[in-house]
């Protein structure tokens, strides 16, 4: 990165005085991050041809003109390291000026980073606006944050704003708190499979996890091998560790399919890489077993 790009920053940093520990006075006034698609097409483009100051000077273009995606472009790239030298101090004010400058993903990223640092209230502040601005992130964000504070009021009201946006994480948070009588909700494992289903139904690879784990141990009444083998099948296809572990376990021992030990070592050590302990567990017992005939 150049010096003058970088000084350019400095001086609008300075410019609109962002400082960021005393931030949660300024109210966003927009909810748009005012960056078109052709816009992140053309920087992600150059980024990728190795052209990372051309696509950093546009972004700083774009943000001269009001653009608040454009502070969080900038602020992904120093987050990931794109183009220019990773730098936690740049990431929280390139999204703390997104932020102020109307962009919702902005404003949810900088919230996550004020719960990191120990500032909840101004976490809030920015979750909710972001919210307010219709970030789906945003929301289910504030509902595992009242999850965790035991509001269990906050909580159920947030989890029925999300069911009403159709976001289906929210259905698959109702049906744990219905499996575990969590926020105040009587257990009832019938309505956490009714809730689990639809939520795997529409493609949340966690909930067909749980769908296929209902099915193996018979938890709402019907014990059905085939079923949970097709389901923890579409959780582990659809990225779930803990699907990938379970779809190994059961094509290893041949339980509700055909042994197929070649699959088998396939998915564990795709969830070992993933990070799964019990899958690199299972590796590393496999010695004598079919995994390495």
């Amino acid at each position: 990165m150049s010096p003058s790009i970088n000084r350019a920053v400095v001086k609008k940093l300075l410019l609109i005085s962002a400082v960021f520990l005393l931030s949660g006075q300024a109210q966003a006034e927009l909810c748009s991050a005012n960056l078109s698609a052709s816009e992140i097409a053309k920087a992600n483009a150059l980024l990728s041809t190795n052209h990372p100051v051309k696509a950093y000077g546009a972004m700083l273009s774009a943000s001269d003109k009001g653009s608040g995606g454009a502070f969080t472009f900038m602020g992904n790239m120093y987050e990931q390291g794109r183009g220019v030298a990773p730098s936690p101090f740049m990431t929280r004010h390139m999204y703390w000026m997104g932020a102020q400058y109307g962009d919702p993903e902005a404003m949810v990223r900088i919230a996550e980073i004020f719960y990191a640092r120990g500032f909840p209230k101004d976490g809030d502040f920015w979750a909710k606006n972001s919210m307010e601005c219709g970030n789906n992130r945003a929301l289910l964000l504030l509902i595992r944050r009242s999850i965790d504070a035991g509001d269990s009021s906050a909580a159920l009201d947030l989890i029925g704003q999300a069911r009403e946006r159709s976001i289906t994480e929210a259905t698959f948070i109702l049906a744990e708190q219905y499996e575990r009588g969590g926020l105040g909700l009587s257990k009832n494992v019938m309505e956490a499979f009714k809730l689990y289903y639809q939520a795997a139904m529409e493609g949340n690879p966690s909930a067909m996890n749980a769908v296929g784990y209902y099915f193996s141990k018979g938890i709402h009444g019907v014990r059905d091998e085939l079923a949970a083998v097709h389901w923890y099948h579409k959780s582990a296809i659809s990225g779930n560790v803990d699907g990938m572990v379970a779809y190994a376990w059961l094509l290893e021992n041949g339980q509700g399919a055909t042994k197929d030990p070649e699959e088998a070592k396939y998915f564990y050590l795709k969830a070992a890489r993933l990070g799964s302990q019990s899958a690199a567990s299972m590796l590393s017992k496999s010695s004598n077993s079919d995994l390495n005939k």
